[in-house]
């Protein structure tokens, strides 16, 4: 807990006693690297609080998907006390920092918030998600992103606010902004970024085949 950096990374804002899964991506030259979730102020000083060579500690669980070249983090039941920043490492003799830090603030009313953030969906059907805002980030830019630094996004500021299959729609009233993909595609499974202002919340999609009707 305490302060934290003024640096590259992401800030995320989580509901007391939610449970959410976080991704941390890494380029294939460490798929074989040890990956662990720290927490602590300073890299050199973090606290291990979960790795892949002992996948589960107490309310945090950690999977790598070398395929995809993501690891992930799921913190069960987040308290006030899990507030601080936090680290994705590779360990192989020595250490490596995979991805960018997560700045992660636990609280009764985040800024922002996805109630569900896995989501499951079959082919050809559409998906909507659901992004919450709170009243201070009414007037900042929404925006639904592919994780991949550079990959394309939809803003709530340009004009139609709808590229290809994907709509976003802004509830202002409700601090909500819904996000639909339509068709969709094997190519849509992966990671996305919710976002207001500086604020934002992953969000995994899952594709699975139509279920064949009796």
């Amino acid at each position: 807990a305490g302060n934290v950096p003024q640096n590259t990374g992401r800030w995320l804002t989580l509901q007391k006693g939610e449970s959410v899964t976080i991704p941390c991506f890494y380029h294939p030259w460490y798929k074989n690297y040890v990956k662990q979730w720290c927490s602590g102020l300073e890299i050199f000083s973090c606290t291990v609080m979960a790795s892949t060579d002992s996948p589960q500690v107490h309310r945090v669980s950690i999977i790598d998907d070398p395929t995809q070249g993501v690891f992930t983090v799921t913190m069960n039941n987040v308290q006030e006390s899990d507030s601080g920043t936090y680290w994705c490492l590779g360990k192989y003799g020595g250490w490596n920092e995979l991805d960018d830090p997560y700045y992660i603030t636990v609280t009764d009313t985040p800024d922002m918030s996805v109630k569900d953030n896995m989501v499951e969906a079959q082919l050809g059907d559409s998906v909507t998600v659901h992004c919450f805002y709170s009243h201070s980030y009414r007037d900042r830019e929404k925006k639904w992103c592919r994780s991949e630094k550079n990959s394309f996004c939809v803003r709530s500021w340009t004009r139609g606010k709808s590229r290809q299959r994907v709509t976003l729609k802004v509830d202002s009233a409700l601090g909500v902004f819904s996000v639909t993909v339509r068709d969709l595609e094997q190519k849509d499974r992966g990671w996305y970024w919710c976002s207001v202002g500086d604020r934002l919340f992953p969000v995994h999609i899952s594709v699975t085949q139509k279920r064949q009707s009796k």
